[in-house]
């Protein structure tokens, strides 16, 4: 094998290892952000009641951070619109 050919190879190793390690973190990530909404809207029954179609949208539609902070105020907050604040 020459040396060009061997370093080729190299970098697609290196390439698919790298694409790998990044796909392994996006699946952590999204693992999380569905356990947490999965936790809102579990939560969210429990405190309130059934939950309607517009606000389990809204709650598939929040970004991690968003989710993170209505998890946050769903203990002190006394309606659903004051756990899903902006």
């Amino acid at each position: 094998m020459r040396y060009s050919d061997y370093m080729i190879e190299k970098g697609i190793e290196n390439g698919i290892e790298k694409g790998i390690e990044k796909g392994i973190e996006k699946g952590v990530e999204l693992g999380r952000t569905e356990g947490q909404r999965a936790t809102l809207v579990k939560l969210l029954t429990l405190k309130f009641g059934p939950l309607d179609a517009t606000t389990l949208a809204r709650i598939d539609a929040a970004q991690p951070l968003e989710l993170e902070r209505a998890l946050e105020r769903i203990l002190s907050a006394d309606t659903l619109a004051a756990v899903l604040a902006p």
